[in-house]
C-alpha cells in the first residue's frame, strides 16, 4: 500500500469511528418514544417524596420568576386555555405559584409522576381542568431539612381556600373539606381521585409527611387534601 493510500485508509477509518460515536450519543440522549406510560391512571401513591439534605435534589434553585404553563400534547386551543396555570393558597403564603402537567409511569408502572420543579405544583394531566366536572389531581414537594413549596400544606384546615387560575386567566375557588395523613402503602388512589361525596367538582393534593424512611428513600406517610369548588 502506498503512503497516499495508507493516509486515505486512516482517514476513512477515523470518519467511520466519528460517525459511530455521533450515532451512539444520539441514541443515548434521544428522548424515549411517547408510549402508554403517561396514558394510564395512577394506581400507586406518587413516589416524588420529600427530599433530605443528603440528596442532590436539595440543590434545586429557588422558585422560577418566569413561568410558562406546560401545554398538554394533543389538546385543543380551548382545552389548553382551561389548563391550570397558577395556584394560590393565601392562608399559608402560597401566591401565584406555577403548575406543571405530570403523567404516570416515569418512576415505575402506575406511579404518579412528580413535578420536575420542586417549587411548582404538579397537575395530573388526565384529570379534569378547573371548571370541568370531576376531581383535579395535584402534587407538591415537601422538604426535609430544606424548604419546599408544599411545606405549609400540613397547616391547612377545613374551610381554607385554594385558588386555581387557568391559562385563560379565570380563577376557581375551592374550599378545603378534608385533610388526612395516611401511611404511604395505604393510600387509596381511586378514592384520592374521586370527587368528595355530594359534590360535582373538586381537587385533591398529595404530598409527603411523617418520619423519613431511609430504606425506602421517602417519608413514611402521605398528606391527602380534598377541596370542593365553591
Amino acid at each position: 500500500m502506498t503512503s497516499k493510500n495508507y493516509r486515505v485508509a486512516i482517514i476513512a477509518v477515523l470518519i467511520v469511528i466519528v460517525a459511530l460515536v455521533v450515532l451512539a450519543v444520539f441514541l443515548i440522549t434521544s428522548p424515549s418514544v411517547p408510549g402508554a406510560a403517561n396514558d394510564q391512571a395512577p394506581t400507586q401513591a406518587t413516589s416524588f417524596d420529600d427530599f433530605s439534605t443528603d440528596t442532590a435534589r436539595d440543590k434545586q434553585a429557588a422558585p422560577s420568576e418566569n413561568y410558562t404553563p406546560t401545554v398538554v400534547e394533543g389538546h385543543t386551543p380551548s382545552a389548553i386555555k382551561s389548563q391550570p396555570y397558577l395556584i394560590s393558597i393565601p392562608v399559608i403564603g402560597i401566591e401565584n405559584i406555577g403548575i406543571e402537567s405530570v403523567g404516570v409511569g416515569r418512576q415505575g408502572p402506575g406511579i404518579l409522576d412528580d413535578p420536575v420543579d420542586f417549587w411548582k405544583f404538579g397537575w395530573y394531566k388526565a384529570s379534569p381542568s378547573p371548571g370541568i366536572a370531576g376531581q383535579g389531581v395535584y402534587t407538591a414537594h415537601t422538604g426535609s431539612g430544606v424548604s419546599a413549596i408544599g411545606d405549609g400544606l400540613i397547616d391547612l384546615v377545613i374551610d381554607d381556600v385554594i385558588i386555581i387560575e387557568n391559562s385563560g386567566g379565570r380563577k376557581f375557588h375551592y374550599r378545603v373539606i378534608e385533610t388526612k395523613i395516611v401511611p404511604r402503602e395505604e393510600v387509596d388512589m381511586a378514592e384520592f381521585q374521586a370527587v368528595y361525596p355530594g359534590y360535582e367538582q373538586g381537587l385533591s393534593i398529595m404530598t409527603c409527611t411523617g418520619p423519613w424512611d431511609e430504606q425506602y428513600g421517602s417519608s413514611a406517610d402521605r398528606l391527602l387534601i380534598k377541596a370542593v369548588l365553591m
